[in-house]
């Protein structure tokens, strides 16, 4: 007979590390090197992170079991415990094509639709066909809210449908119309009222909505998105308590409609965080019974994080997004097509977007663990610091008269504004990657400017308004104009590339000149490696190209690169003459000498491009 072999926990023969060890251990590695300059970083958000995390760090975490508990649910039959809704976004210009795509989406994976309503429409043609029960059924809508919910709620009682299986919510969240557009319907508040009145009769369907995507999109950090989405969702709360709806009453008919970004981490922690932000809300309001578990979060691919180049990698960062919803709690998720940056999206866009979702339930089982996250040291640390931050500048707000009132004296956009500054100058100078966009351009690429959906942009009559943009709109913006000067019937600026000296150098720095003047749709017409200095400068100057970069290593500039700009000058050509890398105390010297500018890692490629087509185009 077999003797049963004792079964040990896996990695049991090694001894539990806490953080000093470990600490103490890459310290001695690091041979000298600062530890706190070598493996602390700073998020833009401010706090301090760590390379390395232990069960230690979660003793002061005290609420955590709590907030698991609340948070967990028994297995609905049919879905996994970690259930979310997979919603089709979808803009009704006409009525019956919009429902063909609507039944079309919801018979290929979709779970729910959201049409996006501009003008009046018959719903009666809208939702032929659909099936209320068994879907998630929301709007948005820029004007007439409240008619349109109305006409919704008849439509639902014309077809005997019970309101209780009514899933959905209206999204006619009037602040985020007066924060971007300036817009405030003097009657907003009597209709959110009545709103909220007709709406109470469906438990799981909202008709209040706060939007985070105004401050996602306008380029504040995560603290501020906690921050002032929280500050909205009390202003909502007050001006309704005071008009007579019971605290209660509003809350339960309040969801919450979150712009989640590719900060993978960090998007997880924020809807974390701002679970336990609007608990403390509910609390406060006297909602001792309020559950965790309550809050609705409807989540959406945050713009400022998509690019008009190569829009394929939209793809990946539409699952580094859906990731991240799923995982961070979201109850039902919407993501916008890989090329949303267009009028026109195609269906297999649209297609591709919506299986992101169904991928990630059928073939990543998403859906078998209640909270992934839960107990993972570095994502509740970071939670933690989101929830203590937010709930700081929250706080600031309000002592300052509450959200509208901090908007109007230009509390909310100053923060957002100096948010938005630190990240562009990131994307500028290459810190942040956006591929296709700031580094590794497809040169191949050619966009039609008219083809691209424009971003309006609305100007504020008594104080500032939030603008909403891509975070690469300043380098699609120099790309297009370079489109342009070609459709005028000028030809693709392009650059000689002169490479001498250390093989490995001359190389790296031909490699990033060419991807460095790429993101500007500037081409290079050849390179071409030299031994003879004095060659060099002759077929440099008769290049037909109109920039002209000298590739080589630092050593070889010293000797060389002064030299090489006087010649090249004294032929008159009308050439620029570019040195790739960084000249240091030489820029000076160098520039009389005849460079007209360097381009290296430290330098804001925005600026540098911009001045390069401004001499080019002579603008």
């Amino acid at each position: 007979m077999k003797q049963e072999k004792e079964s040990k926990p896996l990695f049991s023969s090694f001894k539990p590390v806490n953080y000093q060890q470990w600490k103490d251990k890459v310290t001695l590695d690091l041979k000298g090197a600062d530890f706190d300059k070598k493996l602390l970083w700073k998020t833009p958000e401010g706090f301090i992170q760590r390379p390395y995390y232990t069960q230690e760090d979660l003793q002061p975490l005290d609420y955590l079991e709590a907030f698991h508990a609340q948070w967990g649910r028994e297995e609905i039959p049919g879905q996994g415990l970690r259930s979310w809704s997979n919603v089709q976004t979808i803009t009704v210009e006409d009525e019956e094509k919009a429902n063909k795509e609507a039944i079309d989406a919801l018979m290929q994976g979709a779970e729910g639709i959201c049409f996006q309503v501009n003008a009046p429409v018959s719903l009666q043609v809208l939702l032929q066909g659909i099936q209320l029960e068994y879907c998630q059924l929301s709007f948005h809508a820029q004007e007439n809210g409240l008619q349109l919910l109305k006409s919704y709620f008849s439509y639902v009682h014309e077809q005997n449908v019970d309101f209780k299986s009514l899933k959905g919510f209206l999204n006619v969240d009037v602040l985020t119309q007066w924060i971007t557009k300036g817009d405030l319907d003097e009657n907003a508040w009597e209709h959110l009222k009545e709103a909220v009145v007709i709406g109470d009769q469906a438990p799981h369907f909202f008709p209040i909505m706060v939007n985070s995507h105004p401050f996602h999109d306008s380029g504040a950090n995560v603290v501020q998105e906690l921050a002032f989405t929280l500050g909205m969702a009390v202003a909502y709360l007050d001006h309704l308590t005071e008009r007579g709806v019971k605290p209660e009453v509003v809350i339960r008919n309040m969801a919450f409609n979150m712009a989640v970004g590719n900060s993978y981490f960090m998007e997880i922690a924020k809807l974390k965080a701002f679970r336990l932000l609007f608990f403390q809300v509910a609390q406060a309001y006297g909602l001792k019974d309020y559950n965790l578990g309550d809050l609705f979060i409807h989540v959406v691919s945050g713009e400022w994080d998509q690019t008009l180049y190569d829009t394929q990698v939209n793809m990946l960062r539409n699952t580094t997004t859906a990731m991240a919803a799923i995982i961070g709690g979201c109850n039902s998720l919407s993501l916008s097509a890989h090329d949303a940056v267009f009028k026109n999206s195609t269906k297999r866009a649209k297609r591709i977007a919506r299986n992101v979702s169904t991928i990630l339930k059928e073939e990543s089982y998403l859906d078998k663990v209640v909270d992934p996250a839960a107990g993972a040291t570095y994502i509740e640390r970071l939670s933690d610091s989101l929830v203590k931050h937010a709930w700081e500048l929250f706080q600031k707000t309000e002592g300052e008269g509450g959200f509208i009132q901090s908007f109007k004296n230009g509390l909310v956009q100053q923060q957002i504004d100096n948010s938005k500054k630190e990240k562009l100058n990131r994307i500028a100078y290459g810190q942040e990657v956006k591929i296709g966009t700031n580094q590794f351009p497809d040169l191949k690429e050619s966009i039609e400017p008219e083809e691209v959906r424009s971003i309006k942009k609305a100007r504020g009559v008594e104080w500032p308004l939030l603008q909403p943009q891509r975070g690469t709109l300043s380098f699609e913006a120099i790309r297009l104009r370079t489109e342009q000067w070609i459709r005028e019937g000028y030809s693709r600026p392009a650059a000689f590339l002169a490479l001498t000296g250390n093989k490995m150098m001359r190389r790296a720095r031909a490699s990033f000149s060419t991807n460095f003047l790429g993101c500007a749709g500037f081409g290079v017409e050849e390179e071409k490696i030299y031994d003879d200095f004095d060659l060099m400068v002759e077929e440099s100057s008769k290049s037909s190209s109109e920039i002209v970069v000298f590739c080589s290593s630092d050593e070889n500039y010293l000797e060389m690169a002064a030299l090489f700009a006087r010649q090249f000058k004294a032929k008159g050509t009308k050439q620029l003459l570019i040195l790739a890398g960084d000249p240091k105390e030489n820029e000076l010297a160098w520039k009389e000498a005849g460079f007209d500018c360097f381009i290296h890692k430290k330098v804001n490629a925005v600026n540098l491009l911009t001045a390069l087509q401004e001499k080019l185009f002579k603008l």
